[in-house]
């Protein structure tokens, strides 16, 4: 929880507000310097410590089921652009840097993210690119109750699909249904009037579905995209409301990591080639192969 060392009542112009954060119960260096731009009666801020000023003192935030303590370090600088954009382009490399801690996990608990937090997740879903503007985004929130008549829906479409398939099979997909605390079903809305290809339609809602995985981890979240033979069904597509040509992609599981766990990331030198010419085509072939 923020403990901040001294008031902000002595603030009545723009400035920047400089604080360490430290790990509670420990010494050593801060975990990571953020900033805080007051504007008259608004508010800007980086993106790994968000607070807000709020009669002169600081409210907390998204944060708070992370403990640490921020040591204050106030001062008022003029509202110059270059000292904006320096406290800019500090506060864009953090929320980067955090970015790139981003990966899926399956093992969430509550809380899942609502009120305020939702909103933004979904409206970075409705920022993603979109060719003829014809905004193909269709999301579906399913918690609460409706989890269990998911988990039912997915039940039934195992059993209608393979009649053969152990009950096992159903009982695990009711599972994931009930356990998850949020679900987001990611759907097309197809304009087959249109001239834009179908494919271009289902790229814009899987580009939707990343930017909304990148600001549930930005916002302190979890989640993962879960595709397969339930995300393909005709039943389940019909469900939730998705008819021939608009179809779902799959869903987003949503929540609180249940553990801190790290993946190995790919080797950027692997997926990654310059290209300087056709002579380079042989290169490019293998660097696919």
């Amino acid at each position: 929880m923020l403990r901040p060392a001294s008031s902000l009542s002595f603030i009545h112009q723009p400035c920047y507000i400089i604080f360490e954060i430290y790990p509670v119960g420990k010494g050593g260096s801060p975990l990571n310097q953020g900033c805080v731009i007051i504007f008259q009666n608004n508010y800007r801020l980086s993106i790994l410590a968000q607070k807000r000023i709020v009669n002169g003192k600081i409210e907390n935030d998204n944060y708070s089921h992370i403990s640490y303590n921020a040591t204050m370090k106030p001062f008022i600088q003029p509202k110059t652009p270059d000292a904006y954009e320096k406290i800019e382009q500090q506060a864009r490399r953090q929320a980067l840097d955090l970015l790139l801690g981003r990966r899926s996990t399956g093992l969430l608990e509550e809380p899942a993210p609502d009120g305020e937090d939702l909103d933004r997740i979904l409206d970075a879903g409705l920022r993603a690119p979109d060719h003829g503007r014809l905004r193909p985004w269709r999301f579906v929130l399913i918690r609460g109750d409706a989890r269990t008549a998911l988990g039912e829906c997915l039940a039934e479409a195992v059993r209608a699909r393979d009649p053969a398939a152990p009950p096992s099979l159903a009982d695990r997909y009711r599972a994931w249904a009930h356990r998850t605390p949020l679900l987001i079903a990611v759907g097309a809305k197809i304009r087959s009037d249109r001239p834009i290809p179908e494919i271009e339609q289902l790229l814009s809602v899987g580009a939707a579905a990343m930017n909304m995985l990148n600001a549930i981890h930005l916002l302190g979240y979890a989640g993962i995209w879960v595709t397969g033979a339930n995300s393909y069904d005709a039943r389940v597509n019909a469900a939730l409301g998705f008819h021939p040509p608009d179809r779902l992609v799959g869903f987003l599981g949503v929540g609180t990591s249940k553990a801190a766990t790290s993946v190995e990331r790919p080797d950027r030198s692997a997926h990654v080639v310059e290209w300087t010419g056709p002579a380079q085509a042989a290169v490019l072939a293998k660097a696919a192969s």
